[in-house]
């Protein structure tokens, strides 16, 4: 839906899936299309969770080789709230 989007105002963009670990493939992905900045969103666990876990945007604002920025979201319980706002 957001490359939909960035193509509806002339702006390049392209869906990547992969499979693996998220972090090493946000970097790796930046660093073979030369990026200049990743935006990323964080669900905000915190705490515990996060300690046990990790964190994807911490792993990559550590890792990647260029700026990143990461954006703080809400989690809707429903879908449709989030098409609505968008």
């Amino acid at each position: 839906k957001l490359a939909e989007r960035a193509a509806e105002r002339h702006i390049p963009a392209e869906t990547v899936y992969r499979i693996g670990d998220p972090g090493t493939w946000i970097c790796e992905l930046a660093r073979s299309t030369a990026s200049d900045l990743i935006v990323m969103g964080r669900r905000g666990f915190g705490g515990l969770k996060e300690v046990l876990l990790g964190s994807v945007s911490n792993y990559v604002m550590h890792q990647a080789h260029c700026s990143v920025m990461v954006v703080q979201g809400t989690l809707s319980p429903d879908p449709k709230a989030e098409d609505a706002t968008s």
